[in-house]
């Protein structure tokens, strides 16, 4: 499970680390230094995402409905619209080649 946060938007998706996407091929360059902003989000928002990635543990653990796996899912809180896309699988971000020293994250 996945999910992000920035100001009225949340996104959601689904990384199964042996068969699919990584958090790499939705990503592909590393982000930049403190680019986490320093305020809270909203805890609606949260909330809300929260419960969709609950969704997505039960659809796992039972099988039943279309999982998220591969696919990426934001939610625009203001507008109250879903923007849905694929995340294409690169074969190259599948293998562990070095583990970062330094973390990008405060």
């Amino acid at each position: 499970m996945f999910a992000t946060f920035n100001d009225f938007t949340g996104s959601y998706t689904v990384f199964d680390g042996k068969n699919g996407p990584t958090l790499r091929c939705l990503y592909p360059q590393e982000p930049k230094e403190n680019i986490a902003p320093g305020e809270g989000e909203c805890g609606i928002l949260t909330g809300l995402i929260s419960s969709f990635q609950a969704s997505e543990v039960f659809k796992l653990i039972t099988g039943a409905g279309e999982s998220m796996l591969g696919k990426h899912r934001s939610y625009n809180m203001l507008t109250n619209a879903f923007e849905e896309k694929n995340i294409q699988t690169i074969p190259a971000n599948l293998a562990i080649t070095s583990i970062l020293e330094k973390s990008t994250y405060r």
